[in-house]
């Protein structure tokens, strides 16, 4: 506790102390929670600043290439679903708490199983997944670590990882890399074709068919995000009232919603859901305003280098946002709090601050 800089706290108290303000005035009832993400990612973030980006980016290389394998080990309780036990309070299951899995979503021949690791859904994992294969394209890693990489994406049969799975593998080739390598090439063309009926299946079943109330939901949380924002865009608003049919702006847009888009099935799950997208929960929760600043110093927190690999790292987050409420967890927090505070540097007066 000595060690953290006198700077620190003050910014750290008036960046919790605007949250619970903004909350408390809104009527949001779990704004604890996210004070303690912002704790912890606050703690997360200094261990890395003043060492570099480097040393954050070679971190979480390793990390997510062990996730990768670690996501293998999920296979085979794929096909012995039987084995799984649930586990308590989620709707989730487990082999002894070693392996985590969602009884939706998944293939025919794994009774709809899907692994989803040290996440609660397999939309987060995903993340993970697409994180190392950013890197593995960075690193110039071996076709074989490349395919692997993509085929680790692809297990997690989620649809928002396969859609940012294909923008980070464009954005790589026209932004990042500088030239072509064939064998990187040749490694995602092979697996492209062997995945191409199980990436677009599932793409076109999260749109067209019994997943169509999932798409839906993160589809019309834009525009109920928006919505809401519209009404107060400088406090924001309570997200909370977005569940089960407390708002009625928020039931009779998804109707619309619903109904324009001509899909037909069960839109129980969608008029009650709570909002999911990340994003707009952020901008809901801090205000438009103050919104946007937080996140513009994150795009411009120096925690990874060069600018061009950053803004591809952060791409695979805005993605992960826009289906997942991340933006209320200690990782997201880490990156916001990064950007806020700079990076301490040496000085000949002792600890100064250059700012990112």
């Amino acid at each position: 506790m000595k060690k953290i800089p006198h700077r620190d706290v003050v910014v750290m108290a008036c960046l919790m102390g605007a949250f619970s303000i903004l909350s408390i005035i809104k009527g949001v009832s779990n704004y604890p929670f996210v004070l303690v993400a912002m704790a912890i990612g606050y703690i997360a973030a200094l261990n890395y600043r003043g060492k570099g980006a480097a040393s954050f980016y070679d971190d979480m290389s390793k990390l997510c290439r062990y996730a990768m394998y670690y996501t293998f080990m999920h296979i085979p309780f794929l096909f012995f679903t039987g084995i799984l036990s649930p586990l308590e309070g989620t709707f989730a299951y487990h082999f002894h708490r070693l392996f985590y899995f969602v009884d939706s979503g998944g293939m025919s021949f794994t009774n709809g199983f899907r692994l989803c690791g040290l996440a609660w859904e397999p939309g987060i994992w995903q993340m993970i997944m697409n994180f190392n294969l950013y890197f593995a394209l960075v690193e110039k890693r071996s076709a074989k670590q490349i395919a692997m990489a993509i085929s680790a994406v692809v297990l997690t049969l989620s649809t928002s990882g396969m859609f940012t799975m294909i923008v980070i593998i464009l954005y790589y080739l026209s932004f990042v890399l500088k030239k072509i390598k064939i064998g990187q090439l040749a490694g995602m063309a092979i697996v492209g074709v062997f995945f191409y009926g199980i990436i677009f299946q599932n793409i076109d079943e999260k749109l067209n068919g019994e997943g169509a109330t999932s798409s839906m939901v993160r589809f019309g949380d834009t525009y109920v995000g928006a919505m809401m924002l519209s009404k107060n865009p400088v406090i924001g608003a309570n997200t909370e009232l977005t569940g089960y049919s407390r708002s009625n702006d928020v039931i009779a847009l998804r109707q619309y919603l619903w109904d324009e888009a001509e899909i037909k099935g069960d839109n129980e799950g969608f008029l009650n859901a709570y909002i999911v997208n990340g994003f707009m929960i952020f901008l809901l929760d801090w205000g438009l305003v103050i919104g946007l600043f937080l996140l513009y110093r994150m795009i411009k927190a120096d925690f990874m280098e060069p600018t061009t690999v950053r803004i591809g790292f952060l791409l695979t987050i805005l993605l992960t946002l826009f289906a997942e409420p991340i933006s209320s967890t200690a990782f997201f927090y880490f990156f916001v709090i990064y950007g806020i505070l700079g990076k301490r540097t040496k000085t000949q007066n002792g600890i100064g601050y250059a700012r990112t």
